[in-house]
């Protein structure tokens, strides 16, 4: 419903706690405009507990599905959301719809563009969402990955895949088996770092 009410041309998502570089929305609608891409993300620095800034890589799909890379806090054009009816999955109330709703977009064949200046600044303390979200990350990721299974099984090779699956495994020893492997075959793989 407030995508329909929305009246620009353009939806932006901002957690509660966290903050705009002042020069963010020209950043990102210029970007928009010359790549003619539908979906922008930026880089972002961290405060309060932590204060690293990430640098985001440009887009691909295996990398989407592969981490959890790109932050809430993105503009999308509200033609695409209003075309293809893309909508966060009101079911995953404990976390990770973000991670869903960009699954569902990408399912859709948008275009991305990304930037690497940190105009976002995303608080990080210790009681957060998404650390409740970590706890529940294997019931949320096995959620997620049923909904979009054919996706990732076209998208990701099998070994892709298994890494995924380890990952999210609720053993102790699967998530020693994934911080074993050496990076050279973590890079083989395409696993994500960042």
């Amino acid at each position: 419903k407030w995508i329909k009410e929305a009246r620009g041309l353009y939806i932006l998502f901002l957690d509660a706690d966290d903050y705009l570089h002042e020069n963010y929305i020209v950043h990102a609608i210029n970007h928009l405009q010359k790549t003619w891409a539908d979906f922008f993300y930026p880089s972002y620095q961290c405060f309060g507990n932590i204060h690293d800034i990430h640098i985001m890589p440009q887009f691909s799909i295996p990398n989407l599905l592969m981490k959890n890379y790109i932050i809430i806090t993105c503009i999308i054009k509200k033609e695409f959301l209003m075309k293809s009816q893309v909508r966060f999955d009101e079911a995953m109330g404990d976390g990770l719809e973000d991670r869903d709703f960009r699954i569902s977009c990408a399912e859709k064949w948008i275009s991305w563009v990304s930037s690497t200046l940190p105009l976002v600044f995303i608080r990080k303390h210790t009681n957060t969402r998404t650390r409740f979200a970590n706890l529940k990350k294997t019931e949320l990721f096995a959620y997620i990955y049923e909904k979009h299974k054919k996706f990732y099984k076209t998208q990701l090779s099998f070994f892709q895949l298994l890494i995924l699956r380890l990952e999210f495994s609720n053993t102790e020893i699967t998530h020693r088996i994934v911080n074993l492997l050496p990076v050279r075959i973590r890079h083989w793989l395409k696993w994500i770092h960042i």
